[in-house]
């Protein structure tokens, strides 16, 4: 990777950050999954250092995490640039759009069997009453 793609990843040469809304309920306890506090090129960002030589507990300790989340973090994002993250993000985003148009259509072709089955039961009846 260049060393022009390494340095804009940082977080000082980004003017936008990843921001989260934090949803509570009335209790003030959180509600659904929770949230990162990094970005995904944050994150791309240290891996990088740690392929550059800096050791995973340095890494650690500047970001405020465990040092398992850094080698989670390594073993999930080893070896992408920010524009194939992009690309991975868009095929799952695309990849979600058709299950969701797959499991329409699933339920659109059961409502009409179950039109047909019901139009030729009547006929059905229909023609044994005569």
């Amino acid at each position: 990777m260049p060393a022009g793609e390494i340095a804009d990843l940082h977080p000082e040469n980004r003017s936008k950050h990843n921001v989260k809304i934090d949803r509570t309920n009335v209790m003030g306890r959180r509600i659904g999954m929770r949230t990162t506090r990094f970005s995904e090129t944050d994150i791309i960002y240290a891996v990088k250092q740690i392929e550059m030589g800096i050791l995973a507990k340095e890494i650690a300790r500047k970001y405020g995490v465990y040092e398992n989340t850094v080698y989670r973090w390594r073993r999930k994002y080893d070896g992408l640039s920010p524009s194939e993250l992009r690309r991975l993000k868009d095929l799952e985003r695309e990849n979600a759009q058709l299950k969701k148009l797959v499991a329409e259509l699933g339920l659109d072709k059961e409502v009409l069997q179950d039109v047909l089955r019901k139009d030729s039961e009547a006929r059905t009846q229909a023609g044994s009453a005569l």
